[in-house]
């Protein structure tokens, strides 16, 4: 058997799968900050204290001798609503509701305190409008309480106490806003938008307009009231108890010297 010599048929060749390997996750990024909340989480938030453009409160001093007291203003009104001539202003020694506490004229032994109270009361009074005024030809008389605070290097302040108002009879009548009777008469009304529906918050409850109405006495009272912050500053150069005491002997004696002082000049 003959044997054939020949070349080794070659194995076919297989070609190898190449497995591509998965790409390597990219790292994560960070999260980056604005430049603006980096800064403000470096350091911390600072606030300033705004500015404050009220004035400091002022305060008014008496002189040592000046002790808390009540003084009373008497005036009537004039025909267009303001303060008329012949104020009365008497400084009480006590309470005013003893009737032998000493009382001074202020508008003779105290002229400059009496003139600077009447000047700032008819300021408070006064209003452009006629109709807000207080009411023609009517006695008021004014009760101011002048407290003096020896522990803050005699600080003075200024109330009013009790108001007093003509009726039509021209009888005083002390008009006491702690009266029921002085009470404001409330009336309620729906609250409209522009178009006229009723208003209603956010449980659907209905909104009421409250509004008060006082009397025209009660009015001017609690005007008169207001005031009485404002008239502390009179009292800064009043005299003293003593002072007024002395004065008033003086005073006293003033007109027999003057009539004296007559009779030599008719001699002659």
């Amino acid at each position: 058997m003959a044997i054939t010599i020949g070349k080794k048929k070659a194995a076919p060749v297989v070609a190898k799968k190449v497995v591509k390997a998965a790409p390597a996750a990219a790292p994560a990024k960070k999260a980056v900050k604005p430049a603006a909340k980096v800064a403000a989480s470096s350091t911390k938030k600072v606030v300033k204290a705004k500015a404050s453009n009220k004035p400091a409160k002022q305060t008014f001093h008496a002189p040592e001798d000046v002790r808390s007291a009540f003084i009373e203003v008497g005036f009537i009104t004039a025909i267009d609503g303001l303060i008329a001539p012949g104020v009365t202003v008497e400084y009480i020694k006590g309470k005013p509701d003893n009737e032998n506490a000493p009382r001074y004229d202020l508008m003779v032994h105290d002229s400059a305190t009496a003139s600077a109270l009447i000047a700032r009361l008819s300021g408070r009074l006064f209003a452009p409008n006629i109709s807000k005024r207080l009411t023609p030809e009517t006695e008021y008389v004014v009760q101011v309480r002048l407290s003096v605070s020896k522990s803050k290097d005699n600080q003075i302040s200024a109330s009013v106490r009790n108001v007093w108002i003509s009726n039509a009879k021209g009888k005083l009548v002390l008009v006491d806003l702690k009266d029921p009777k002085n009470d404001p008469s409330v009336t309620k009304e729906l609250r409209r938008d522009a178009d006229g529906k009723v208003q209603k918050d956010e449980e659907g409850n209905k909104l009421y307009k409250v509004t008060k109405v006082y009397s025209e006495a009660v009015k001017e009272v609690r005007k008169i009231r207001s005031s009485g912050r404002f008239l502390a500053p009179a009292f800064t150069d009043a005299l003293g108890p003593v002072e007024l005491k002395a004065l008033d002997k003086a005073y006293q004696a003033y007109p027999v010297q003057a009539e004296a002082g007559e009779e030599e000049a008719d001699d002659e």
